[in-house]
């Protein structure tokens, strides 16, 4: 700690300091705990108690009727004239105890506190213990002040401005003289100033020396190094440094009692004489049109203040210097009335408005900031408000985000913590409440719906995170439950594909799950195994594209299943040897049209099987042409030939053909001769078909018929001419040429034969 007096550092235990013998058991540490007190003591004065205690439980009283007034005040002059304050930034013993103090208000302009209060709170010594340290410290201004005018005469220039200013106002002299006595009353009481001991008395004073640090021996040459240890002689407590100042300071001559009081006292009336005339000035230009315009803001006649304030204040630099810092201090009561709720918003706002419409770069920014303020405070209070709503109306988490948009300099900031702890609580609450018993599925998924919402605005509550855990195991419980249920009741009911799909949707959500997995299984070798059976049962019934599209489809869900690979191959298979059956059934009758027509239809449901190509290649090469149409009869004798492009036609018993040819004999004198019909058939068969008949009208004459292939005699036929339409079959051996030649099998002469359904086979 510091000595209040002399300004020495002292240890902590020390009731009496070593160097100027002060008390200082009752003044401020230099420490937190000091500090904290005079804090505790403002907040007790503020909150306009009658009584407040120091640390050591004294009752401290500000004016004697209560504390009225709180104990720390701003740097500018305090509101209550009367009231004698302490400047804690002036006085130079108390610098320390300042630096301090300032720290904890934040301020770097100093404070101020009832005189009395500072005593009390240890900050200022008692009235007779500052008597001496005044004293002093007065002679020492006057001495500075002096050396200030000699060494700079511009000050003497600023002090003629002043007294001019003050000439031109032409104030009162008397006024200023009692102003002066109330300075001096209030701050220099010199009639309660001791007149100086005789020199003799004050040897050890005259000792003492306030600027070096150290102070001389005060008891027989021996002195305390202040801190409680042991005397030492007073040769060897100075260090080298104290020897250098008394070397080039040599000791002045003593002066007389009467003549040193003369010195002291008239420079120090020079200087309270030109500080009551600057308090008088200030006084004066306070009290005029500046303080008009800020009581005219005060009293809401804004359009009034503002009109002084453009008259009177604003090109005036001394009334503008005094507005300014009054409409500071304004603007700040404007935000204080508003935050205690003295002010409306509208009020507070039509207030800043117009400070902010004198437009004035010297307090613009702060109305600005301030209304910025205010209109924060306001949606902060109807956050506020709004919070107080949805909490009554049960909606707690609403209300929470209300009470989160409050502001730290709301009063009500504290209020709204603790009302959005306590919303979030009630949400909690809710939320456990409607999320337990669950049984159903319906039930957990909204259980866990509700749950995650909440988990969202509360992330750090493990309380609703294990909550939401045991909700989605019980919900995985309870779907995978209602899924086996379901599914083997379609599995019994032989819906295998339904129950497949019911339990793949559950699968999504639990893709792990065993007994999930365990069901599907077993219900997809049951649904393969129905299938085959099933196809099995559609080829007994002949019904093979049935077999193979139900394969198919199985095939799309499980394609890589070997049993319904080969089930599928089974139903090809016995279509194919059912389609090629049948197929030689008609070939070996003769009808290669149908054998063909059965193959083609077996080829279009399975365009690609080899078997089913093969045989349509052999249908096709074994196919029989009509010999008409490929290689008719090219010339002969006797013969006339007709296609089913021709008009003409011939009957056999009745039936016309419009596709062969006729042929007749006639051997008499001047006949034609046999019958004759050749025909180049290329090689390429191997036999030939065809039915003939005698023509209608002729004579009853049988006939005989030689064929020749490549004019070799192959066979000889008998035709009969009353046995109607006959069949006959001849082979051709490949051969390129054929010839028919019809003869009489008595008499010279034949009717006319018909030959239709000529057929060659390869």
């Amino acid at each position: 700690m510091f000595c209040h007096k002399c300004g020495r550092e002292l240890n902590d235990d020390v009731s009496r300091c070593p160097f100027c013998n002060a008390d200082t058991s009752a003044y401020l540490k230099d420490d937190d705990s000091s500090l904290r007190e005079i804090l505790r003591l403002s907040e007790e004065l503020n909150e306009e108690s009658d009584t407040a205690t120091d640390s050591s439980g004294v009752e401290i009283d500000t004016d004697g009727e209560g504390f009225t007034e709180p104990l720390t005040q701003p740097l500018d002059t305090p509101d209550d004239e009367e009231e004698e304050w302490h400047d804690c930034s002036v006085t130079e013993s108390l610098e320390e105890d300042a630096h301090q103090i300032r720290q904890e208000f934040d301020t770097s302009d100093g404070f101020y506190i009832p005189k009395v209060a500072a005593i009390k709170a240890g900050i200022l010594p008692s009235e007779e213990e500052q008597t001496e340290v005044l004293q002093e410290e007065t002679a020492e201004v006057v001495d500075d002040s002096q050396e200030e005018i000699q060494e700079e005469p511009e000050q003497q220039e600023d002090i003629q401005e002043i007294e001019t200013i003050d000439a031109e106002e032409e104030p009162e002299e008397e006024e200023y003289v009692d102003e002066t006595e109330e300075f001096i009353s209030n701050y220099v009481p010199i009639n309660e100033i001791p007149e100086e001991e005789p020199e003799e008395e004050r040897e050890i004073d005259e000792d003492i020396d306030y600027e070096d640090g150290f102070v001389a021996s005060y008891d027989d040459g021996f002195t305390d190094n202040g801190y409680s240890e042991e005397r030492v002689p007073e040769e060897e407590f100075y260090d080298e440094e104290f020897e250098e100042i008394e070397e080039e300071e040599p000791e002045k001559p003593k002066k007389k009692s009467g003549s040193k009081k003369r010195y002291v006292i008239i420079p120090v009336l020079i200087v309270i004489v030109a500080a009551a005339g600057w308090f008088g000035l200030s006084e004066f230009v306070i009290n005029s049109s500046a303080s008009e315009a800020i009581s005219a803001f005060a009293d809401k006649k804004y359009d009034t203040a503002a009109s002084i304030y453009n008259e009177s204040v604003k090109n005036s630099p001394i009334q503008m210097w005094i507005f300014e810092g009054k409409m500071n201090s304004y603007i700040d009561e404007v935000l204080n009335e508003h935050r205690d709720k003295v002010l409306s918003y509208d009020e507070a706002k039509i207030a800043l408005n117009s400070v902010i419409a004198l437009d004035d770069d010297r307090f613009i920014e702060k109305a600005k900031e301030a209304l910025e303020t205010i209109e924060a405070l306001e949606e902060s209070r109807a956050a506020y408000a709004a919070g107080q709503k949805y909490f009554t109306n049960g909606d707690y988490i609403a209300a929470a985000k209300e009470f989160d948009k409050v502001i730290e300099s709301d009063p009500d900031y504290s209020k709204a913590v603790a009302s959005r702890d306590r919303s979030y609580e009630k949400y909690k609450e809710d939320i456990l409440s409607r999320t337990s018993g669950c049984e159903t599925v319906e039930e957990y998924r909204a259980a866990i719906e509700l749950l995650n919402e909440a988990v969202e605005n509360l992330p750090n509550d493990t309380e609703l995170k294990t909550r939401l855990d045991n909700c989605k195991k019980g919900l995985e419980e309870a779907v995978i439950s209602e899924t086996v249920e379901s599914a083997n009741s379609l599995i019994d009911s032989g819906n295998y594909k339904d129950a497949l799909s019911l339990i793949d949707e559950t699968l999504k959500e639990y893709p792990d799950n065993s007994t999930l997995l365990n069901l599907k299984s077993s219900c997809t070798d049951s649904y393969i195994s129905s299938s085959v059976s099933q196809a099995q049962q559609l080829v007994a019934s002949e019904k093979y594209m049935d077999a193979i599209d139900l394969m198919d489809s199985m095939l799309a869900q499980f394609p890589d299943n070997e049993t319904l690979t080969n089930c599928r191959n089974e139903c090809v298979n016995a279509y194919v040897n059912a389609a090629v059956s049948s197929a030689d059934e008609f070939m070996d009758a003769g009808n290669y049209e149908t054998a063909l027509t059965v193959i083609n239809k077996a080829l279009n449901d399975l365009p690609d099987n080899s078997t089913l190509l093969n045989k349509k290649e052999e249908i096709e090469t074994n196919m029989p042409v009509s010999l008409m149409e490929e290689c008719p009869p090219t010339d002969g004798t006797n013969l006339k030939t007709f296609t089913n492009s021709s008009t003409s036609s011939f009957k056999i018993d009745g039936k016309t053909y419009r596709e062969g040819f006729t042929l007749y004999s006639s051997n008499g004198w001047f006949a034609s001769g046999n019958g004759v019909a050749n025909m180049k058939i290329g090689g390429g068969y191997s036999r030939l078909t065809f039915n003939v008949g005698k023509v209608d009208g002729g004579k009853d004459v049988n006939g005989v018929l030689n064929v020749y292939v490549d004019n070799e005699l192959v066979d000889t036929i008998t035709i009969s001419s009353d046995s109607g339409l006959q069949s006959f079959e001849i082979p051709l051996n490949y051969g390129s040429n054929l010839r028919f030649e019809l003869s009489p099998e008595s008499g010279s002469s034949t009717p006319t034969y018909g030959f239709t359904n000529l057929t060659l086979y390869k």
